[in-house]
C-alpha cells in the first residue's frame, strides 16, 4: 500500500501501532490518526469519558459513547473509530457496521448469541474471544487452514466449552482437548447450534467464530450442480453431434465422445484442484501467469515454429506439444486474472485515464495483438470485453470506454473488411436469405436446423443437419444440433441453465470475501456468459457467423478443461463467504 503512495494520497492510521506508523515514515501524502488510548490533533479517537471524537482541521465532532456501539469486543472501538474517520474525510453522514462481525443474534434465558462467522482463523477468532466479559461456548469449525487451536484455550477461564464441527473436528479435539472442555458434533452447523443450545447456561454466551475456511456456500453448491449438468449435457450432445462425423472419418461412432470424456475428466480435477487452493494466491502470481500466456502466444505467430504450430484452415491457433492446446483460451482467464489484480492495486487511480487505464488497457491491448495475429477475431473480443467488464467494475469511468469504444470502431471495421471471409459473414447476417453460397452457407444451415426442432425436437440422435449439411456440428454449431434435436424445450432449458450459471457468478462475486476476489468472480462469469450467449446467437442469426465455443457442451479440449478449472477458482471464492 505505502509504495503506491503518492502526494495525494490520504493514510488514516493507528497510532497505538508503532509498527504501522514506523511503515508510514516519510510516506508521501496526508495522514490522520485513531487512537483509543490517547488524544490526536488530527484524526480520531476515544476521549477520558468514552466518547468517540473525531477532530479535523477547522472542526470537532463528538460522536457518540463508545457504550452504545452494537459491536462487541475493543477491537471493535479503533475499528469504529477507523471507519467513522473514513467516512469523515469522504464526506458521508453514517455508515453501518458489516454483517457476522462480532453480531448480536439476539439474547434467550439470558444466553447472549453472537455471529463472528467472518472470523475465519485463529487470530480473529481469539480476539473475538477477548470481547467477553462472560463464559462463552465457542462454536469453531469447518476446513482447516493450518492453524493450531491452542492458543484459543489463553485464558482457558473465559472458554467454557468449544463444540467441534466439520472436517477440522479432529484436529480441534486434538489441540484443546484437556484445556477445554470440547463436544464433537459429527453433522451440520445446525446440529452444532443445537448442541450449544442445549450446553449454555445462564449468563453464557455462544459464539460462531469457526477459525477455519467455510464450506461453499449456496450459489457455490449451485453453480457445482449447473456446471455438472451442463457437462453431461454436452457429453451426450457431443456423442449426438459427432457420431457421422466420426463414421465419415472411418472412426468408431463414439470416438469423440472418450475424447471429450478424458477432456471432462481432466477438466473436473482441475476444478478440484482449483476449488481448493486460495484463489488470493493468483493475485501474486497474476504476472507471471500472464507472461507465460504470452510466450504461448508469441510462439504462434514467431516464424520458424511451424513445426508445433501449424498452420489450419488459414489460422495458427493451436500448439501441438505432443497435445494440441488453445494459448488464446488460457489467455482468457489470464488476462481477468492479471486485470483484477492490477484493478485492486490502482483501485484509487482508476480514475484517471492516463496513470491508472491507460497502463492496463496497454497491456491487454498487446494480448488482444497477439491474438489477432493469429488470427483469431473473436477471443480478442472477449479477452477485452472480460478485461473491459473487471476495470468497470474496480470503479473505472463509463465515459472512459464510450471514448475507447468510439476509438476502436475503425480499428474493427478494418480487421473485418480486410477479411474476405470476416467481410462475407457480416454480410451474410445482414443479408442471410441472398448469400447462401458466399458466406451465408452455416447461417442458413443454422436456421435450418433449428426450425426443424419445432418444440420437442426430432429426438435425441435423429438430427440431419450433421450429416455434413452443417459444418463443425459438434464444436461451433452444437446449440443448432441441440435445437434440432430437443426442440424449442430443449434449447430454452439451456439458455436457463447459463442464465442459472451467470446469476450464480454474479452472486458469488457480490458476496466474495475481498475486492480481488469480487473482481475474478466478474471476470470468470463474464467469460463463460458472454462464451454461451455469443454461441448461441451466432446459431440463432442473432450475431454475425464466428468460431465460439459453448462453454461446458461443445467439443474441444482446451475450452473444457480452463472453463472447469476458472469455476474451481470461482467455487474457491465462494467459499469465503459466511
Amino acid at each position: 500500500m505505502f509504495a503506491n503512495a503518492h502526494p495525494g494520497s490520504r493514510w488514516i492510521l493507528n497510532a497505538d501501532d508503532p509498527a504501522v506508523l514506523g511503515l508510514a515514515v516519510g510516506v508521501p501524502g496526508e495522514r490522520f490518526l485513531f487512537s483509543t488510548s490517547g488524544r490526536v490533533e488530527k484524526g480520531a479517537c476515544l476521549g477520558s469519558d468514552d466518547v468517540m471524537t473525531c477532530r479535523l482541521p477547522g472542526r470537532e465532532e463528538m460522536w457518540l459513547e463508545a457504550g452504545t456501539l452494537q459491536l462487541l469486543g475493543g477491537h471493535n472501538v479503533a475499528n469504529a473509530l477507523a471507519a467513522g474517520l473514513a467516512c469523515a474525510l469522504a464526506g458521508l453522514a453514517s455508515f453501518a457496521a458489516l454483517e457476522h462481525r462480532l453480531q448480536p443474534i439476539g439474547e434467550r434465558d439470558d444466553v447472549l448469541w453472537v455471529n463472528d462467522s467472518k472470523a475465519t482463523n485463529v487470530t480473529a477468532a481469539r480476539l473475538a474471544l477477548r470481547s467477553f466479559e462472560r463464559p462463552v461456548v465457542l462454536i469453531l469449525g469447518g476446513r482447516h487452514k493450518g492453524e493450531p487451536y491452542t492458543r484459543l484455550g489463553d485464558p482457558p477461564s473465559r472458554l467454557r466449552a468449544v463444540i467441534a464441527f466439520g472436517e477440522a473436528t479432529p484436529l480441534i479435539v486434538s489441540d484443546l482437548q484437556g484445556i477445554v472442555e470440547v463436544l464433537r458434533v459429527e453433522h451440520s452447523l445446525e446440529d452444532a447450534v443445537r448442541t450449544a443450545d442445549t450446553l449454555a447456561r445462564s449468563g453464557d454466551a455462544v459464539l460462531l467464530a469457526p477459525a477455519c475456511s467455510s464450506f461453499p456456500s449456496i450459489a457455490g453448491r449451485g453453480l457445482s450442480l449447473v456446471t455438472a449438468s451442463l457437462v453431461v449435457f454436452g457429453l451426450l450432445s457431443v456423442y449426438s453431434a459427432s457420431s457421422h462425423v466420426a463414421l465419415r472419418k472411418g472412426l468408431e461412432d463414439s470416438h469423440y465422445l472418450f475424447q471429450q470424456m478424458s477432456r471432462a475428466g481432466i477438466g473436473l480435477l482441475a476444478l478440484g484442484v482449483a476449488s481448493i487452493v486460495d484463489y488470493r494466491v493468483y493475485r501474486r502470481l497474476a504476472w507471471p501467469i500472464l507472461g507465460f500466456t504470452v510466450l504461448l502466444l508469441a510462439s504462434l505467430i514467431l516464424p520458424g515454429t511451424e513445426s508445433i504450430a501449424p498452420r489450419v484452415n488459414g489460422a495458427r491457433r493451436w500448439l501441438d506439444l505432443g497435445l494440441s492446446v488453445q494459448p488464446s483460451e488460457l489467455a482468457k482467464i489470464s488476462v481477468v486474472l492479471w486485470t483484477a489484480a492490477i484493478a485492486v492495486k490502482k483501485q484509487d487511480r482508476l480514475l484517471d485515464f492516463r496513470h491508472g487505464l491507460l497502463p492496463c488497457l496497454l497491456i491487454v491491448g498487446f494480448v488482444c495483438l497477439l491474438v489477432l495475429l493469429q488470427p483469431h477475431f473473436s477471443a480478442a473480443v472477449m479477452i477485452a470485453a472480460a478485461a473491459a467488464t473487471v476495470l468497470f467494475t474496480a470503479g473505472a469511468r463509463v465515459r472512459h470506454f464510450a471514448a475507447l469504444a468510439a476509438a476502436a470502431l475503425p480499428v474493427v471495421w478494418l480487421q473485418i473488411a480486410g477479411s474476405g471471409y470476416r467481410l462475407a459473414r457480416v454480410t451474410a447476417f445482414l443479408h442471410p436469405d441472398s448469400t447462401a453460397a458466399e458466406g451465408g452457407y452455416q447461417l442458413n444451415q443454422s436456421l435450418i436446423a433449428v426450425g426443424s426442432g419445432g418444440m420437442l425436437g426430432v429426438g435425441f440422435g435423429r438430427s440431419s443437419l450433421k450429416m455434413s449439411y452443417l459444418p463443425e456440428p459438434q464444436n461451433d454449431f452444437i446449440f443448432s444440433i441441440i435445437a434440432e434435436e430437443w426442440g424449442f424445450v430443449g434449447a430454452a432449458a439451456i439458455i436457463i441453465l447459463f442464465l442459472v450459471w451467470a446469476l450464480l457468478g454474479l452472486r458469488i462475486s457480490r458476496s466474495a470475501s475481498d475486492p480481488y476476489g469480487r473482481l475474478v468472480a466478474v471476470g470468470i462469469t463474464t467469460l463463460v456468459a458472454l462464451g454461451a450467449f455469443a454461441h448461441i446467437g451466432v446459431a440463432l442469426g442473432l450475431l454475425p457467423t464466428t468460431g465460439v465455443n459453448l462453454p461446458f457442451i461443445s467439443a474441444g479440449g482446451t475450452n473444457l478443461i480452463l472453463m472447469l478449472g476458472a469455476t474451481g477458482i470461482l467455487l474457491n471464492v465462494s467459499k469465503g463467504r459466511a
